[in-house]
């Protein structure tokens, strides 16, 4: 019997006969699922990204192969290893003969397990509640059928599939009709099953319903919890992501599921009208703050009143195209919205007029938190105006702590199913990161964030905690701008030559490692529409998209084409990515460029003096987090024509076009932003290095720790033992 063992990374063992391991073979970093077929033990690696072959006979290693997309599902059988990646939601096919990523398979989000059997490879999507069928021969999907609500494992078994629903079932599909048509209830919730002499087998854990209650203690930043003041401020959205709503938001649900828009205070995201000039929300009725006041569609636009009043700078520009902002700027207190923003408490709608269409505007409202109309407009730090969310901010100390407790006029279902949470009480401690991780391992706190490890500090973690470091995708791109306008960069062959020579496997070891960032060639992150794995600056590309190695000869090539070796060259960094500089200032001396590292004491100061005439550098580094799921205004922001933040000076208007027919689409273009990646490094404006992970330390007794594409960890959704 053989088991992959996460916290060390290693392939045990067991004699089932004696009861013991009887050896122990180191395979990677968080071994998370085990295979065997074709002579040999494959184990899926998930934060190496990588699948390992291991001799069956000698128990070596004989072969790592670069999946990426975080792998946790293996099977053989088919020709093939099939091997599911949680976070690009695909599913790569490993020839056994030569070892080699053939297909790169999407399916839909969060493959959770992979079976083989019955003429086709089956994959439980534990995110969307459905299972795929993929066709081997041809290597596509052919039928993908609703399965619970969180199919979780996949055996095959009396001419059937069988699938763990975490929902609480045991759901049989018929392979014949496709169709799920058999369901056992259980008393508990089943995460894995196995078909063993005729009989299924269940693993179960306790269901949600049994962790209700307790306490959870919980590490934030210093941050403001008016939610006027904290709407945009991702250190905010701890706590008044808890107690606040928006007209829309999204899913409180963990992965690529929660990148779904839906109606929070409003029924649904309502479509525009008037040539796409106003925006309808129909409220829920019913809706009461904590303080058992009735909420009224006035309360939206006075909320976004007092936010413009309160937090310009921050909100003014996402709200620019509603009629009256830019008026309701200039008078300050005695800003009026009534033309732009018109409540109807009768009808209970909400009416958004704009000066011009604005297809991003439902995405922009979910920073709009509302509050009742009569809110003082004025900082309220020490005690936060009510709020209709889950929970209630009932004691604060600015930049310390906050306690929040349950909404008692709180209920799931007039909320449209949001979660109530699982604790009855969320104590928040605000301070450093780096005392907020030592408390947990102390058993003060029960969750903290480690989001800036330092160079080996989760390494440490990980030694020191073993499972209980755990990390999440997170909508964030570290990124190299390269200015296209001035030399040497204004060669495409240089750009090209870079982004091969780079190692990204050494800028994830000095970003903390593989807990806190994984490898990546492209702009868009895991968790936006249409993203899948592309790379073109690797050594030996394949189609499961993963980055496996830089490529210096190929880069030394192009440089020597370009004839631009020589040119001396300023890297751009800030203090906290100083090493990440400097390692570029190294590459960058390989390749034949005297470099130079210039670091800003923050990265505010250093983007502020990128956009000052003459100033523009000639690469810099910076980081990109999405504030919504669109997958368009992420790369129109860094690489359009018009990008608010292209500090690389770049405009390709067809890479523009392809953009704007790939959001006019929608789920039909998700094929085109694949597409649209390889045309971007084609032109290489940018060198996209790693993309960001949310990274957390928890107590042994916290569990069902979720991350958020958009939000981070989400404390409601954890339970404490």
């Amino acid at each position: 019997m053989w088991v992959a063992t996460a916290d060390d990374g290693a392939l045990a063992q067991i004699d089932p006969e004696a009861n013991r391991v009887v050896q122990r073979i180191p395979v990677g970093n968080g071994a998370s699922a085990v295979a065997v077929g074709y002579g040999a033990i494959w184990v899926a690696t998930a934060l190496d990204g990588e699948v390992v072959r291991v001799d069956l006979g000698t128990g070596r290693v004989t072969k790592r192969i670069a999946v990426g997309g975080r792998p946790v599902a293996l099977a053989t059988g088919a020709d093939g290893v099939w091997v599911g990646s949680e976070e690009s939601g695909s599913v790569a096919r490993i020839d056994p003969g030569t070892d080699e990523a053939l297909d790169a398979i999407a399916v839909g989000n969060g493959p959770a397990a992979v079976a083989v059997g019955l003429g086709a490879v089956w994959v439980a999507n534990r995110e969307d509640g459905t299972v795929s069928r993929i066709d081997p021969a041809a290597s596509r999907v052919t039928n993908t059928v609703p399965a619970g609500d969180e199919p979780a494992g996949l055996a095959i078994g009396e001419d059937a599939l069988w699938i763990a629903d975490v929902g609480g079932a045991l759901l049989r599909l018929d392979a014949e009709s496709g169709q799920v048509d058999a369901e056992v209830q259980t008393d508990s919730a089943p995460t894995g099953l196995v078909d063993f002499d005729d009989e299924i087998w269940v693993t179960t854990v306790a269901p949600p319903a049994g962790h209700r209650g307790g306490t959870l203690r919980v590490g934030g930043s210093p941050a403001p919890l008016d939610p006027a003041l904290g709407s945009y401020n991702p250190d905010s959205f701890l706590v008044d992501q808890l107690a606040y709503e928006s007209l829309v938001g999204y899913r409180r649900a963990g992965g690529t599921a929660g990148a779904r828009l839906v109606g929070e205070l409003a029924t649904g995201v309502p479509i525009p009208v008037d040539e796409a000039r106003r925006y309808v929300f129909q409220l829920r009725s019913g809706i009461k703050y904590s303080d058992g006041t009735p909420m009224r569609a006035a309360d939206v636009r006075e909320s976004l009143e007092r936010t413009l009043l309160l937090s310009p700078e921050e909100l003014a520009p996402p709200f620019e195209t509603i009629v009256g902002v830019d008026r309701c700027i200039e008078a300050g207190p005695a800003c009026d919205l009534s033309d732009g923003i018109v409540a109807n408490d009768e009808a209970g709608t909400v009416t958004v007029n704009l000066s011009r269409p604005d297809p991003q505007l439902p995405e922009k409202l979910v920073f709009l938190l509302v509050a009742p109309a009569d809110t003082p407009r004025a900082p309220l730090l020490d005690a936060p105006p009510p709020g209709t969310g889950a929970y209630r901010i009932e004691r604060v100390v600015p930049d310390r702590s906050a306690l929040l407790t349950r909404n008692p006029y709180f209920e799931s279902e007039q909320h449209g199913g949001r979660p109530a949470g699982f604790a009855d009480r969320i104590e928040v401690e605000m301070g450093d990161e780096s005392v907020q991780a030592d408390a947990v391992e102390k058993g003060r706190l029960d969750v903290a964030t480690v989001f800036g490890p330092a160079t080996g500090a989760t390494a440490a973690l990980r030694t020191r905690i073993g499972a209980r470091l755990r990390s999440g995708p997170f909508a964030m791109t570290e990124y190299a701008w390269l200015n296209t306008t001035a030399p040497p960069f204004d060669d495409p062959r240089v750009r090209q030559a870079l982004n091969l020579a780079v190692d990204r496997a050494r800028v994830v070891a000095l970003t903390g490692g593989s807990e806190a960032a994984d490898p990546t060639c492209q702009l868009l992150p895991p968790g936006l529409p249409g993203y899948r794995p592309i790379c073109s600056f690797t050594l030996a590309p394949s189609p499961a998209g993963a980055w496996t190695a830089p490529d210096p000869a190929r880069a030394q090539r192009l440089i020597a084409q370009s004839g631009a070796r020589g040119t001396p060259i300023e890297v751009w960094t800030w203090h906290d990515r100083a090493a990440v500089g400097r390692y570029l200032a190294e590459v960058l001396g390989s390749l034949g460029f005297p470099a130079d590292v210039r670091v800003f004491g923050d990265i505010g100061k250093m983007i502020e003096a990128g956009y000052r005439p003459g100033e523009r550098p000639q690469i810099g580094l910076n980081g990109w987090i999405a504030d919504s799921p669109d997958s368009a205004t992420f790369l129109r922001a860094l690489i359009g024509c018009k990008g608010d933040f292209n500090l690389s000076g770049f405009c390709d208007p067809e890479i523009d076009a392809a953009i704007a027919r790939a959001e006019a689409a929608e789920a039909e273009g998700s094929s085109a932003w694949q597409r649209i990646e390889r045309q971007i490094a084609q032109r290489a404006p940018v060198m996209p290095l790693t993309t960001r992970r949310y990274v957390v330390v928890t107590s042994p007794g916290a569990g069902n720790v979720q991350f958020h594409p958009i939000y981070g960890v989400l404390p409601d959704q954890i339970w404490v033992e």
